[in-house]
């Protein structure tokens, strides 16, 4: 891929995370995009992705941080950009239950934040494929 390409890429997944910042009703949000790693924290959990969204919450803001790593596709890409916003819209649930694994004896934790982690995704892609629905996008 080239370096105009990728440009081109990541200018449009940003066209896309604003769409759907707006069809979620995120106006709240302050949503930061960059392309690259989303790091150690990620990768104890799932060892390949292609986006990620890190999400803190100081009421009434929040923010996010959305990560693009390589896509393939325009539909790709509205997918994508679709997931990682339903993730904010179910961040308060994905910290809560964080924070209560956190509770638990540090031997136990991992194999809790897999799970979570499984639940989380299995709930954001049925939301993403429904909205993707609604926009006429199934695939």
């Amino acid at each position: 891929m080239t370096a105009r390409t990728k440009k081109t890429r990541i200018k449009q997944f940003g066209s896309l995370v604003e769409k759907w910042a707006i069809l979620l009703r995120l106006s709240n949000w302050s949503i930061r995009l960059t392309e690259g790693d989303a790091g150690e924290k990620l990768v104890t959990v799932s060892e390949e992705f292609v986006a990620a969204a890190e999400t803190a919450v100081d009421f009434p803001y929040e923010m996010a941080h959305v990560i693009l790593n390589n896509v393939e596709t325009y539909l790709s890409l509205n997918a994508i950009a679709c997931h990682e916003l339903v993730h904010l819209v179910l961040s308060p649930y994905e910290e809560l239950i964080h924070q209560i694994i956190d509770t638990l004896p540090e031997a136990e934790q991992l194999g809790f934040k897999r799970w979570a982690f499984s639940v989380e995704e299995r709930v954001t892609t049925h939301l993403e494929k429904a909205l993707m629905g609604m926009e006429g996008l199934d695939d």
